[in-house]
């Protein structure tokens, strides 16, 4: 498999979480999420990642000069299927 085989794109949040519950061992999605991304293997969604607010912006604020509180967003969770070859 080469990283040129790999799309990703925006995925409605149902999407992101059926994977996710069909597939993390907890089954529990990021239920705040504002951003849902699928990683497509020729085609075939096998991964997902879902962004939301921070869970603690204070720490986070710091990092980029000028962000205001609304003005970033987090990954939440990620995850790939076992039937994605790596």
């Amino acid at each position: 498999m080469s990283a040129k085989e790999i799309e990703v794109r925006p995925i409605a949040k149902r999407d992101a979480d059926a994977l996710i519950r069909s597939v993390h061992y907890s089954g529990k999605v990021v239920r705040n999420s504002q951003l849902s991304l699928g990683v497509f293997l020729h085609g075939r969604l096998e991964g997902a990642m879902q962004f939301g607010p921070s869970l603690d912006k204070s720490h986070m604020l710091n990092l980029v000069r000028d962000t205001r509180w609304n003005g970033l967003i987090a990954l939440g969770a990620a995850l790939r299927s076992d039937s994605a070859e790596v």
